[in-house]
């Protein structure tokens, strides 16, 4: 037999306000990865600092065959 506190616990797991939460979806930024002729769209968060989109773009342009 489940305890009275395993019971209330699954309840509160399986309660509207439960289903409610939504996923947090950060802002993107466009980028491109090729070329004007030949794009290769990708975005990336548009939160990033400025290191940290610099490295991003970095790591996405030598792999871009990967990435786009």
């Amino acid at each position: 037999m489940m305890s009275f506190s395993l019971k209330k616990m699954l309840r509160r797991l399986h309660s509207p306000l439960h289903k409610k939460n939504k996923p947090i979806v950060d802002e993107l930024k466009y980028i491109n990865l090729g070329i004007v002729e030949h794009r290769c769209p990708t975005f990336i968060n548009a939160n990033l600092s400025p290191e940290e989109e610099g490295d991003c773009m970095e790591l996405l342009m030598a792999y871009r065959d990967i990435f786009a």
